[in-house]
């Protein structure tokens, strides 16, 4: 007798909700970790491990025709993201103002910007954006089919 649910739409629902749960932890401990001044990292990246291990459970039991609609929507959502980085480096090219003001942005928001704020910044910004663009990918998707 398995333990997992036996239909495929309960199956995606329990992965979902396990890494929905997940989520929720990892905020609790980012949050645990800055209000205590506590080492949280070890636990943030097995949180992370297992949110990834869910995350291709949950893309497997999805059916063809949402697989495909992810992929779109990843392509597009991707596309978003490389093109906002491109006009940014366009605009980092042709203005001497422009990193100045990201880098007063950066000071603003995370305190003092070194170059290993700067870079990690740079880092989680792709992706963010991808995210982001995958979201309004999807939502679009969603409400067409409504």
């Amino acid at each position: 007798m398995s333990v997992l649910p036996t239909t495929q739409n309960q199956r995606r629902a329990l992965y979902w909700n396990l890494m929905t749960a997940a989520m929720g932890l990892l905020v609790l401990a980012v949050v645990a970790g800055r209000v205590f001044s506590v080492p949280t990292g070890a636990i943030a990246s097995v949180i992370l491990v297992g949110i990834g291990l869910l995350a291709l459970l949950q893309f497997n039991s999805l059916d063809e025709v949402a697989k495909q609609a992810h992929y779109v929507a990843w392509y597009w959502g991707s596309l978003l993201a490389m093109s906002v980085i491109v006009a940014v480096n366009v605009l980092f090219a042709l203005t001497k103002e422009a990193p100045e003001l990201a880098e007063a942005a950066m000071i603003r928001w995370l305190g003092e910007a070194d170059a290993a704020t700067g870079f990690l910044t740079g880092l989680m910004v792709a992706p963010v954006l991808m995210v982001l663009g995958f979201s309004g990918w999807w939502a679009a998707y969603w409400l067409r089919r409504r």
